[in-house]
């Protein structure tokens, strides 16, 4: 919980209103306030892997926003985006002793807050950061670092802006491309020394095991690798980055939907390269991954199941098989409850191309004989 609303009126110097949709700090910005919530709601949004905004928290009336980034001096994690007309304290760093004085209890609000944030608050690093070559255009990237929870490296490494993020097109299989920077990427977080890959979301969760596998086969790691892919990077290092995603998650507890998407993302990349012969061969072992994840899981959530299951009509489809795509289509239409229109519409296109596509095979067959 936040502090009453009610405590923060001597604040009002600082009082700033805000309308529906503005744009309170950007993502990777690094604050130089921190943002108290008197009246409405501001929601968090981050780009997620592909390439959408998507809105992962939120603040109401007495809670903050930018603090931990702001006095640790790093860059936010997220945008932060007024959701309906906000009222906000905007106290700037320089000031805050000042409003602490008026309103104590922001003070006490503000030591919970960061206590309760592992990982962003101000232990001191027992190395210096390794950089990543300068400059960096702010345009589309923002720098953040990390900590190797294998080798404990401390790192640079770049992430990319919501702002610049421009999608082109939408494939059936959910590949997007882009008129500028291609967030997928930049997904994956990988260690400049040790090469440990893997997705922000588990970067750090690792259990003793883990560690001790990961840590002995550093040596496998850079032969995929030759130089770090902490900075911009070309298709070819991001394919280095799957590569190595894929070898790091085959030495932590299995996750077959985490397997599927890399097998994927390595199809897409191929796909972008031009290389149809390269692209069937990730998507029959990306296909045959969402299948198993489909079967096998058990912590797969419905929607999980239903998107695994559009994915394995899809690329059954491409694969060639028809007949095979339309039961896994019709899997797919048959499970869908609630408010899914965007994947009942997808669902029933690809139907729609497979029939199609069985007719047509039924008319060669005929033809010939």
């Amino acid at each position: 919980m936040g502090a009453e609303p009610e405590g923060l009126l001597g604040l009002t110097r600082f009082a700033e209103r805000v309308s529906a949709g503005a744009l309170i700090y950007e993502q990777g910005d690094v604050p130089q306030r921190i943002v108290v919530v008197l009246r409405g709601h501001i929601q968090f949004e981050v780009v997620a892997e592909d390439g959408a905004v998507s809105v992962v928290g939120g603040a109401g009336p007495g809670q903050l926003a930018g603090h931990i980034a702001a006095v640790n001096s790093r860059p936010t994690s997220a945008a932060a985006r007024a959701s309906e007309e906000t009222i906000l304290l905007s106290i700037p760093l320089e000031a805050l002793g000042e409003a602490i004085e008026d309103a104590p209890g922001l003070a006490v609000e503000l030591a919970q807050a960061l206590e309760a944030s592992p990982g962003d608050g101000g232990t001191a690093r027992q190395e210096v950061l390794i950089p990543i070559a300068r400059p960096v255009d702010d345009q589309f990237f923002f720098i953040d670092d990390a900590d190797c929870p294998v080798c404990e490296a401390a790192f640079e490494y770049l992430r990319i802006r919501t702002r610049g993020v421009r999608p082109s097109q939408r494939d059936s299989d959910l590949r997007v491309s882009y008129s500028t920077v291609d967030p997928t990427w930049y997904a994956l977080v990988v260690c400049p020394r040790c090469f440990f890959a893997s997705y922000r979301d588990d970067f750090s969760t690792l259990d003793p095991e883990e560690r001790e596998r990961l840590s002995a086969t550093s040596d496998d790691r850079r032969t995929i690798a030759t130089r770090p892919l902490t900075g911009l990077r070309t298709v070819e290092d991001a394919e280095a980055a799957l590569d190595l995603a894929m070898q790091c998650y085959g030495l932590r507890h299995p996750n077959e939907r985490r397997h599927a998407v890399l097998l994927h993302r390595r199809a897409w990349l191929a796909r972008g390269k031009g290389d149809s012969a390269t692209e069937m061969v990730w998507l029959a072992r990306a296909r045959d991954a969402y299948q198993q994840a489909y079967e096998r899981d058990p912590d797969v959530s419905e929607e999980g199941a239903l998107h695994a299951a559009y994915l394995i009509g899809d690329l059954t489809l491409r694969l060639g098989d028809p007949q095979a795509a339309s039961r896994w289509l019709e899997v797919c239409l048959k499970g869908v409850i609630g408010d899914q229109s965007g994947l009942v519409r997808m669902a029933r296109e690809r139907l729609h191309d497979a029939r199609e596509a069985l007719n047509a095979q039924s008319g060669a067959v005929q033809a010939g004989s």
